[in-house]
């Protein structure tokens, strides 16, 4: 009885679909970008039993699906771009077609094998959320003290109104990514290491890995 060869699969991820080719056998599908979609890509791929699943980094659009796919217990991995185009190069596979970009991730899978994503827990999602909101506050408050000396006298009053309910934000949005960070710290592995950030006023403990991880599931 021949032996079943492993199989690899690269998915190529837009808005509107996912593309998915298989290697070595060169399977082609392509399944809606939603709900249900999702559903039928995962469904099928736990029948297939892939020895490994490549995605590449698409501006956060993949998150959705590598969150199902890890939760399939599936191996799934995130390639960096630029080592799937230089890949892509050296096999002389450079055409830029949705099918084809799936085919090199197959490819790129079976070759390279990159490192299996781990799914962070709920609370690190969380905490990642808090700390992207935290920067989206500093940067409106910085824009808006920058408009508070170019303002007349009652835009000022306006102005510095937001100024105080951002501040208040801030600090509220600070506290709960404090305490979040410690819940997050008290429950990682000890191999895992943690910094500390002074941030303005207040002393924020950030997972070391948060902070690097080039991934947001």
């Amino acid at each position: 009885m021949a032996k079943v060869p492993p199989t690899y699969i690269g998915i190529d991820v837009s808005k509107a679909r996912f593309d998915m080719a298989s290697s070595p056998c060169r399977t082609m599908k392509s399944f809606l970008n939603d709900r249900s979609g999702t559903d039928e890509l995962v469904k099928y791929l736990c029948a297939v039993k892939p020895v490994l699943i490549v995605l590449e980094a698409s501006g956060g659009i993949e998150r959705a699906l590598v969150r199902a796919l890890v939760a399939a217990e599936l191996p799934v991995a995130v390639a960096n771009p630029p080592q799937v185009r230089d890949f892509a190069k050296a096999t002389g596979k450079l055409a830029k077609t949705d099918a084809l970009d799936a085919q090199t991730l197959a490819r790129f899978a079976e070759a390279v094998r990159p490192a299996l994503r781990l799914l962070p827990n709920e609370m690190t999602l969380e905490l990642r959320a808090l700390v992207g909101r935290r920067r989206q506050i500093i940067e409106i408050l910085t824009a808006e003290k920058n408009r508070l000396s170019r303002a007349s006298r009652r835009v000022q009053t306006r102005i510095q109104a937001h100024i105080d309910c951002l501040n208040r934000n801030w600090s509220a949005t600070t506290r709960t990514s404090t305490k979040r960070s410690i819940k997050v710290l008290s429950g990682v592995s000890n191999k895992i290491f943690s910094r500390v950030c002074l941030v303005s006023d207040t002393l924020l403990v950030v997972p070391f890995w948060l902070n690097c991880l080039s991934w947001v599931v």
